[in-house]
């Protein structure tokens, strides 16, 4: 087996067979995931023809390709930018973590584009023009507040200014109708002093 090359390794894998639970295609509450057969009288344990495969070591790849993806590289999950130093451009490809902000897998993804690493969970151009869509969005979100702020300091301005002119003609018309009630006071008293004499 340790004479298998890549091609053939891959060639073996499709043959290989689907290693899925006994009965999980008539219950699905029990999912697909192997487990092994402990039953005294189950068919797949006893390896019974026209039952399921059982995993066995036979079908295992070679040491040398275990782990590998289909082009025979070893992946390596990623947290920081000083990890890319460590790797080796022929034997690894790179899986980020999840944890990782946008920010620093920006810088990541510059890196390894610098050293010419590839990415084995993420398509980078996509999530490239992602974020630079996303800094858009956000850029005309902040436009569109500051402009909503201007118009309502404006209106406040404006509301401000118009009770500030009504006030000044209510006061205005006070004190006309003050004047107003003087002089008919006024002309009322001189009617009535005239009459007198």
């Amino acid at each position: 087996m340790n004479k298998d090359t890549l091609e053939t390794r891959n060639e073996k894998r499709k043959k290989l067979p689907r290693f899925s639970r006994q009965d999980s295609h008539k219950k699905v509450r029990i999912g697909t995931r192997w487990r092994k057969p402990r039953g005294w009288q189950n068919k797949v344990r006893l390896q019974f023809k026209g039952y399921r495969k059982k995993v066995k070591t036979g079908y295992c790849t070679a040491t040398e390709y275990k782990g590998t993806t289909k082009q025979g590289l070893l992946p390596i999950r990623i947290l920081r930018i000083e990890d890319l130093k460590q790797l080796d451009l022929k034997k690894h490809i790179i899986i980020l973590a999840s944890g990782v902000g946008a920010r620093n897998k920006l810088k990541i993804i510059e890196e390894a584009k610098k050293q010419g690493i590839s990415f084995s969970n993420l398509n980078t151009e996509k999530y490239v023009e992602k974020i630079k869509q996303q800094k858009e969005l956000k850029a005309k979100l902040k436009k569109e507040k500051k402009e909503k702020e201007k118009t309502k300091t404006t209106k406040k301005k404006d509301k401000k200014a118009l009770e500030e002119q009504v006030k000044k003609e209510e006061v205005t018309e006070e004190e006309i109708s003050d004047e107003e009630k003087k002089k008919k006071d006024k002309t009322e008293k001189d009617k009535l002093l005239t009459k007198a004499k």
